[in-house]
């Protein structure tokens, strides 16, 4: 390699990438003019990528807001507590994409009972936490705070150190500021709350927190 020329990609005044082009058997092989070609060609793909990023956030703001109004006109067509919290998990699960399951419990205060559980897929599915020795869940009614768990288990349930590990994502269901239930959300993988999951699964619980 004789020549080598680096040009930004920016977007808002950020970098976000780089444009790199090589010439092999020149040293100083690019005249201001083909330099001049490389930085407009960097600005037009900045902005290219600009639009793709809104793009893509409209998008997704449109399937929010789709499944928001899935959820709520389930509260309002059905009195069945069941079927609305089963379509309040299937909205959610459909909105995050690594989630494997989630489940909701319901709060009285003292205790937790099983309201509804739903696999990825949209099966309804049986808890898969015992609500009298989550310690988790508890922890996540009584503080009102979203709660993250990672867990590894072997094929029996157990804890190991050498299978797979599993993050619980736990999240208060508050309504007039009272917990009334616990949404559990299961991956296959350590988890970080982003900003985007964080909306949705807020939108979502306090459909859930109504509904109960």
């Amino acid at each position: 390699v004789k020549s080598v020329l680096w040009v930004p990609l920016e977007s808002h005044m950020q970098t976000i990438g780089l444009i790199e082009v090589v010439h092999e058997r020149k040293e100083k092989a690019f005249s201001p003019e083909e330099v001049a070609q490389v930085r407009l060609l960097a600005h037009q793909t900045g902005i290219s990528l600009e639009h793709a990023e809104l793009l893509e956030g409209a998008e997704q703001r449109v399937a929010e807001l789709e499944a928001l109004r899935k959820a709520s006109l389930s509260l309002t067509a059905s009195l069945d507590l069941d079927s609305v919290l089963h379509n309040i998990l299937k909205s959610i699960l459909g909105l995050l994409d690594d989630a494997l399951d989630a489940q909701v419990f319901l709060f009285d205060g003292e205790s937790l009972t099983f309201g509804a559980a739903m696999l990825a897929d949209g099966q309804k599915a049986d808890a898969w936490m015992d609500t009298h020795d989550d310690e988790f869940s508890y922890k996540v009614a009584r503080s009102g705070g979203i709660q993250i768990k990672d867990v590894q288990e072997d094929d029996n349930g157990q804890a190991s150190t050498s299978m797979w590990t599993i993050a619980f994502v736990g999240v208060p269901l508050i309504i007039h500021e009272k917990v009334v239930g616990v949404m559990n959300i299961a991956y296959l993988h350590h988890y970080e709350l982003s900003n985007d999951d964080l909306r949705v699964i807020n939108l979502l619980a306090d459909q859930a927190a109504i509904a109960i």
